[in-house]
């Protein structure tokens, strides 16, 4: 999926059969820029300045576990405009 760059939280979450319970987590690129998520809900809160990739996982415990699956949101830079030359 894609967004615009800025502050703001997010939800993203999956679902999954004969399971005992779904973790979420984020790419550790993602992390170092001080994005956080809900290990437990999938909500992502992104920092005003991130643009890039952001990679979310969910993993599915359970006989065999445990199964994952992975996201990937583009977070798109905001326009920005120079002003008329000459002013």
């Amino acid at each position: 999926s894609t967004r615009c760059q800025g502050a703001g939280a997010v939800t993203t979450t999956t679902t999954a059969t004969n399971s005992t319970g779904i973790t979420y987590s984020l790419d550790a690129a993602s992390l170092t820029a001080g994005n956080s998520i809900n290990a437990s809900t999938g909500e992502v809160t992104y920092v005003a300045g991130w643009s890039g990739s952001t990679t979310i996982t969910a993993s599915a415990a359970g006989c065999n576990g445990p199964a994952t699956t992975t996201h990937v949101v583009t977070v798109t830079p905001t326009v920005s405009i120079a002003a008329f030359s000459p002013a």
